[in-house]
């Protein structure tokens, strides 16, 4: 279940084994399935369904971030291979921001020009800003089959009086080569 913690979001995590657990089942659940009854929608994501504490620093560890990347992209990788041959063109793409990785989800547009227009922000309150990087420049293991961009995502935050500082988001977007 997708949690966050907003009264205690220094305190240790607790069942983290059992949490990691669940996650791993949640992305079993993608086994064999396509969301086929919101094929007529633009789009439908699915957030990391985990405990705020367990994915983002200070209260995580770098072996809970690993179990729950790879549990990401074994969901990607059921959901695209259980998606229909009369869906070819829709696209699957998985979002890992980063170091935060309670912001993480998995997006599959059934409609191409809303995702074009998806990454293409560029305005007084959104950017995205997409960089070709190496393998060496991805803080986490990526599948062979995986392509991976990253896109600086930076939003303004206006607080009814006034605008403030761009705050900048990593994300690393990640699609299949074969797509």
């Amino acid at each position: 279940m997708r949690q966050i913690s907003f009264n205690r979001p220094k305190q240790k995590v607790r069942g983290s084994h059992r949490r990691l657990k669940a996650l791993d089942a949640w992305a079993g659940q993608f086994e064999g399935y396509f969301p086929l009854e919101y094929s007529d929608e633009r789009y439908i994501d699915y957030k990391i369904p985990v405990l705020d504490r367990l994915v983002d620093p200070p209260t995580t560890t770098k072996e809970w971030q690993n179990r729950a990347i790879a549990a990401m992209f074994k969901a990607y990788e059921n959901l695209h291979s259980a998606k229909p041959s009369e869906f070819l063109a829709v696209n699957i793409d998985l979002i890992l921001t980063w170091p935060d990785l309670h912001g993480s989800s998995i997006i599959i547009f059934f409609d191409e020009s809303y995702r074009e227009g998806f990454y293409e922000k560029d305005n007084e309150w959104q950017k995205r800003i997409p960089q070709t990087i190496g393998l060496e420049g991805i803080p986490f293991d990526v599948p062979k089959s995986i392509d991976v961009q990253l896109v600086n995502f930076m939003n303004r935050d206006y607080d009814g009086e006034e605008t403030t500082d761009w705050y900048t988001t990593n994300w690393y977007v990640c699609a299949s080569k074969n797509c």
